[in-house]
């Protein structure tokens, strides 16, 4: 059961130093200790979860509908604070967000400083340029862009020549690149989106999966992307049940517990 959902969110505009020890690092690790998340009171959507993920890793989150692989996206945004019941640990740089005595400003002074996020469906304005869709909501929040690094993600997205095209006239496709796009804008230290290639027909989708590639190569960004589907990352958590499955074991180790055939 899904009981924190994502929506189209943009950060607000930040104010005063973000909740880490600097306010300028050069990643964020992530540590998910113990977490268990419990809406109504009784539905345990995640139970337990220890995860630990390394700045510049591209990571998929993985499993069937109601598995609770968004409601741990939610959790490690700090989506969950004050809606849901939530106990363990989210740390970030040894931050936990959800620790006694933080409040939902900090978590979004974190959220607004070092994280970006793609929804599954976002909000455009069609009657404006791609360019306008990209840059606007983060203007508004009061952020600052590279010009540049806009550029190199509308490269690497395939929008370079779209930049000035009415958002009205492109597929759904390209309009999931500037969604992307936009969410990758602000340089994060954590970028997570939220199943990237659903409703992608199978050569769109093979085409955005080497995109995120090649910007996961590129960049110095941690990667999360959360899909029932291949997204090409370097490691996967499979959920079920609100918990997470035990990685596969390797050909040594397989070998070494069991023996050869």
């Amino acid at each position: 059961m899904q009981c924190a959902p994502f929506v189209d969110w943009m950060p607000p505009m930040r104010s005063g130093k973000a909740v880490t020890a600097s306010t300028e690092v050069d990643g964020l690790r992530l540590e998910v200790e113990s977490l268990r998340v419990v809406c109504d009171g009784t539905t345990e959507a995640i139970h337990h979860v220890d995860v630990v993920i390394e700045p510049g890793e591209y990571v998929g989150i993985a499993g069937p509908n109601g598995s609770g692989k968004s409601t741990f996206g939610s959790a490690l945004l700090g989506l969950c604070g004050g809606v849901l019941e939530v106990s363990g640990a989210v740390r970030y740089n040894g931050f936990d967000i959800y620790g006694d005595g933080v409040k939902e400003r900090e978590r979004t002074a974190l959220r607004a400083r070092h994280f970006g996020y793609v929804p599954k469906q976002a909000s455009f304005d069609p009657d404006l340029s791609v360019e306008g869709n990209i840059v606007r909501p983060h203007l508004l929040a009061g952020h600052r862009l590279d010009a540049g690094h806009v550029k190199q993600l509308a490269k690497t997205f395939g929008l370079s020549s779209l930049l000035d095209q009415p958002l009205r006239s492109l597929s759904s496709g390209f309009q999931q690149r500037v969604n992307i796009v936009r969410g990758l804008a602000n340089q994060p230290d954590v970028a997570l989106l939220d199943e990237p290639t659903e409703a992608l027909d199978p050569s769109q989708k093979a085409r955005l999966i080497q995109e995120l590639r090649s910007y996961a190569r590129r960049s110095a960004s941690t990667v999360i992307v959360i899909s029932h589907e291949d997204t090409g990352a370097d490691r996967i958590i499979n959920f079920v049940s609100g918990k997470v499955l035990p990685p596969a074991p390797t050909q040594d180790q397989a070998t070494k517990r069991w023996g050869r055939k």
